[in-house]
């Protein structure tokens, strides 16, 4: 056998390595990638008031997550994430935050979105939005924190809705709670809870995870 012949062949050999390595690893990648919003959705059970199952409030709900670069959640999540929408969408000119949340394994990370989304006129469409994002770390840690939004109860408050004599003024602000497990999935929504903070238990919850909120991150919560 020539000396020619075994180089080539274990060059080949090399090659077809590198090439099956490269593939293992790019799919390591994409599975990685696409792990944290694995949909769980035959399993989870949602929670979506009337209002967030209307066609216009999906149309655009989607696109301001699509803005964001960030992937929706409604259909499960890894381990827990929590996203708050603060502010109005709908009047463009008001700018907007999202607080995000994610717990994968023991690992916490918080990040603060603050955007302005632009909206086309007479449609729903929304264009792509003035956006910066910040890290958030809390000041007494994750641990507590999350804790402390526990027995706040933002897992289990309800919407707005169900509560009786919570009644809105035109144009409200406040805040849209998500929450998302490898089983459950909730959205709920209380807008002008400072104004009822005294009035109804729920929205001085509310009141309160929003004051932790700027008092851990050193931030200012703008609607």
């Amino acid at each position: 056998m020539s000396k020619l012949y075994c180089v080539s062949k274990y060059l080949i050999l090399i090659n077809f390595v590198i090439l099956f390595s490269d593939c293992n690893s790019r799919e390591s990648q994409s599975n990685k990638d696409k792990s944290d919003n694995i949909s769980y959705a035959d399993s989870v059970v949602k929670d979506i008031p009337e209002f967030f199952q209307s066609s216009r409030w999906r149309n655009y709900f989607s696109n301001e997550q699509k803005i964001l670069s960030i992937k929706p959640i409604d259909n499960g999540y890894r381990d827990l994430q929590i996203r708050i929408w603060i502010g109005h969408g709908y009047l463009p000119k008001y700018s907007s935050q999202l607080i995000m949340i994610k717990k994968t394994g023991k690992i916490i990370t918080g990040e603060l979105y603050t955007y302005i989304p632009h909206q086309e006129t007479n449609t729903d469409s929304v264009l792509p939005a003035n956006k910066r994002v910040d890290t958030l770390i809390p000041r007494s840690g994750w641990d507590n924190f999350i804790d402390s939004i526990q027995k706040l109860g933002i897992y289990e408050l309800p919407d707005y809705k169900k509560l009786p004599g919570y009644y809105l003024s035109n144009d409200s602000f406040g805040a849209t709670f998500e929450i998302a497990t490898p089983t459950k999935y909730r959205i709920y929504d209380y807008p002008d809870y400072e104004e009822f903070k005294d009035k109804i238990a729920e929205a001085g919850k509310a009141f309160k995870i929003m004051s932790l909120i700027e008092d851990e991150f050193n931030t200012k919560v703008m609607y």
